[in-house]
């Protein structure tokens, strides 16, 4: 029952105690005697009071109003408190306990429970007993902080101040801790010295749940920092929502009427080391505040770093809306920094990742557990990751699909502990690359999923770049990271704009290309459609020290260079360099397993024994592959020399229909066969000039030309030769050619190398024997002829 005091507070607008204290106090006119009366009154008002922190607020404010030391009247409310809790102290009658003058009676009925913690022999919760005692069963008192609430059992616990007189501390206190009374003393153990005494029970330990579950502030823990789906940035001190949003001691921030809580923030892990802290990387996606504005850093990464430094800008956009870039096609491009050794790529990652990031240091991709490397990926939404030492030579192939796999979103699957259950550690941050080299391994898959910028070593900048080098270097020590937020004011414009801007980009960018005769695969297209867009759009709302027209241009000049390099190392490109490499080592001959022919009309089949005549507008260059023979020449070469397995037939062929230079299938065309003789066979047909190979050694007439005749002598023993699965006999003929000129003796040998398909002539050659060969002379780099017949030669037949 409320006394009648607190009946007046609660029904009147004006504080009554307030109110009281003062009238009292000018009714007792400077009177000292009257004075002290009125302060006995007030100070009894005050006391009646149970919280004391009412008590403490009231003192304060009344001491103000009659300008009295609130040291005095705190004295005095004392003294009134201990002299009410003495009286409430019941008499019992004998062999019953009385209860300790510190126990709150009504508390203490009502649950069951009271604690202590004003002393320390005496600290911890007591409970009540038979015979109206209070027992103590425990050394230490709760304080409910936070209910961090999940789904996922292991994440779902209670922060819980816990304090045994000697030492207070926030621990987190898992859900299990509260389902048995051995498992609740066993986690606290853990813990530190804090204990339960015998008699100690679920009882007991249900009393506790019953008061304190309901006391705790209903929390979602921030797992994962940067842009949340539900509209704020979250850095590891604050969060921003158009401003800035601090946490509280316990890490606790409410935004939009829910209450968030970072780890990283808590004072629950104060005391712990930093190998102890799982939360020590959080903390440097960290909050600070910087006089540098997105503006002015824009030109110190161009002043310093060039061109590149427009796309350091650039990186740092993509970064802060790669949700919104993501969310068109399920894909983003990569940032990608390569070059030697002090080319100063790990300078500008450095300056790029500083808008979002604290003095990080990269994951090396030598050293880093797959686990580690899955957590930097997944830990930070919309932030710029540094991976350095990406080159393919040192790298495992998993760890270059999962980079391949950041581009598309593609993340990790892993155990969850559960059996039969599994979840997958999502790509949350923007990867950035780093490397001495650049990778083009895997048909350039990675290439193409990048933004590229490439770095070379630079020993001549004048005075005025390394002041400014050090200037921004000096930035980023002290901290730029509120830039960020300056980025993120304009999100629901880039978010508005986006889609709409990217398309008209994407067929600027095209247009421009095709003045120019110039075809890209269209994912390069898209990739720097996107990085243009960034900067297009945020031009808008911020002054760049660069103009978007010459972002443009860059961003042209590295399309035309990444589709360059993409084409020459695709898989694609790979089977048409072995070509050439074994026509180089003769293992394959133009006339045989391919031809080259100038003409205005070629049939290709149309499917189902049909066929078609393709005419020209003009004679066009074609080659004529006869593909299944050169194919499995390709395969054994492949595993030669790389050890790995070449593409199957019908992937290679997929990959030829796809580009501008195939033509068709050739139902039937004149091949030379092994006995010299010409055969029908299909082929496929190319536009030669499109191909960009070198395969036409004989020029467009040779392949359909009569063999010649030479005449020389064999020079060394013949041998058996296996080229690539066909037995030839090898030898080499020698033909002298010296002649006079001037007077003077001319010396000329010419060696041809000769391949010779009848393998049951090798009984009959031998070393110094003059030969008539009849064949196919192909003269390249060296001579080298595809022998048809060989005659004997005797010395009397010679004509000399």
């Amino acid at each position: 029952m409320q006394s009648p005091l607190l009946n007046y507070i609660n029904t009147n607008k004006t504080d009554a105690v307030i109110f009281k204290s003062t009238e009292l106090f000018k009714l007792a006119g400077g009177d000292p005697f009257a004075e002290d009366l009125v302060l006995g009154k007030i100070s009894d008002m005050i006391s009646m009071f149970e919280s004391d922190l009412l008590k403490e607020s009231y003192i304060a404010k009344i001491s103000k109003q009659i300008k009295v030391k609130a040291n005095i009247i705190s004295k005095l409310v004392k003294r009134d408190s201990d002299k009410k809790q003495e009286e409430s102290i019941q008499h019992v009658p004998e062999g019953m306990k009385a209860l300790p003058k510190w126990i709150n009676k009504d508390k203490f009925y009502t649950v069951g429970f009271d604690s202590r913690n004003d002393d320390q022999e005496n600290t911890g919760i007591y409970f009540a007993m038979s015979g109206n005692e209070a027992r103590r069963l425990t050394n230490f008192a709760l304080k409910p902080i936070v209910h961090i609430k999940s789904d996922d059992a292991e994440s779902n616990r209670r922060l819980t101040e816990i304090d045994n007189g000697y030492v207070k501390e926030v621990i987190e206190l898992p859900s299990k801790a509260w389902s048995s009374a051995d498992m609740f003393e066993n986690i606290l153990l853990d813990k530190g010295v804090f204990m339960t005494f015998d008699g100690f029970s679920k009882s007991h330990l249900n009393k506790l749940k019953a008061v304190f579950l309901h006391q705790y502030v209903v929390c979602r823990e921030l797992n994962k920092l940067g842009w949340q789906k539900e509209g704020f940035f979250a850095f590891s001190n604050v969060i921003y929502k158009d401003n800035i949003i601090k946490y509280d001691e316990y890490g606790v921030a409410e935004v939009d009427g829910t209450n968030y809580i970072s780890m990283s923030a808590s004072n629950a892990l104060a005391g712990y080391s930093d190998s102890e802290d799982d939360y020590k990387n959080d903390k440097y996606l960290k909050y600070v505040k910087t006089d540098l504005s997105f503006s002015k850093w824009s030109g110190y990464m161009t002043k310093v770093y060039g061109a590149s430094g427009m796309m350091g800008v650039c990186y740092a956009l993509i970064a802060c809306f790669k949700d919104i870039i993501f969310k068109r096609n399920n894909n983003c491009p990569l940032p990608y920094a390569w070059g030697p050794a002090g080319s100063g790529k790990s300078k500008f990652a450095e300056s790029c990742a500083s808008v979002f990031l604290h003095d990080m240091p990269a994951f090396n991709l030598n050293n880093g557990t797959d686990f580690a490397l899955a957590q930097r990926l997944e830990r930070f939404y919309n932030v710029i990751q540094l991976f350095n030492e990406f080159d393919e030579a040192t790298l495992p192939e998993h760890r270059t699909r999962t980079f391949k796999g950041a581009f598309d979103g593609e993340g990790r699957e892993k155990g969850s502990g559960r059996k039969g259950k599994s979840k997958t550690q999502e790509i949350n941050c923007l990867a950035m690359l780093l490397g001495q080299f650049l990778t083009t391994s895997d048909d350039g898959s990675i290439l193409q999923r990048t933004l590229p910028e490439k770095f070379t070593e630079n020993n001549n900048r004048t005075d005025e770049q390394v002041r400014l080098y050090d200037e921004l270097k000096d930035y980023e020590k002290k901290g730029i990271t509120s830039i960020s937020c300056e980025i993120m004011s304009h999100r629901s414009y880039v978010s508005q704009v986006y889609v709409e801007r990217f398309n008209e980009n994407v067929k600027q960018i095209k247009n421009t290309l095709a003045k120019d005769g110039i075809v890209v695969k269209n994912r390069i297209i898209e990739n720097y459609a996107n990085a243009y867009t960034m900067v297009d759009i945020i031009s808008d709302k911020i002054t760049l020290e660069f103009s978007s027209a010459d972002f443009y241009k860059h961003c042209i000049k590295q399309i035309i260079s990444l589709s360059t390099i993409v084409s020459e190392s695709n898989a694609l490109s790979e089977f048409w360099n072995i070509v050439e490499f074994l026509l180089s080592k003769d293992f394959i001959e133009q006339g045989f397993d391919y031809k080259v022919e100038t003409l205005s009309a070629v049939k290709i089949g149309a499917g189902r024994g049909q066929e078609t005549t393709k005419t020209f507008s003009e004679p066009k260059k074609l080659l004529f592959l006869r593909f299944n023979t050169v194919h499995n020449l390709y395969l054994k070469e492949k595993k030669i020399q790389t050890g790995k397995t070449g593409l199957n037939p019908e992937t290679v062929m997929t990959y030829m229909r796809d580009q501008e230079s195939y033509i068709g299938n050739n139902p039937s065309g004149k091949f030379r066969s092994k006995t010299g003789k010409q055969t029908n066979t299909s082929s496929f047909v190319f536009d030669y000039d499109k191909l960009n190979v070198n395969l036409d050694m004989l020029g467009d007439k040779e392949p359909d030309a009569e063999p010649i005749n030479i005449t020389g002598k064999i020079y060394g023993a013949p041998t058996m030769a296996e080229v690539l699965g066909a037995i030839k006999i090898k030898f080499t003929l020698i033909q002298d050619e010296s002649y006079f000129k001037d007077g003077q003796s001319i010396e000329k040998i010419v060696y041809t190398t000769c391949y010779f398909r009848d393998v049951d002539e090798f009984k009959n050659l031998s070393a110094d024997q003059t030969v008539k060969i009849n064949g196919i002379l192909q003269i390249r780099k060296s001579r080298a002829m595809e022998v048809l017949s060989v005659t004997h030669i005797k010395q009397t037949d010679l004509p000399f």
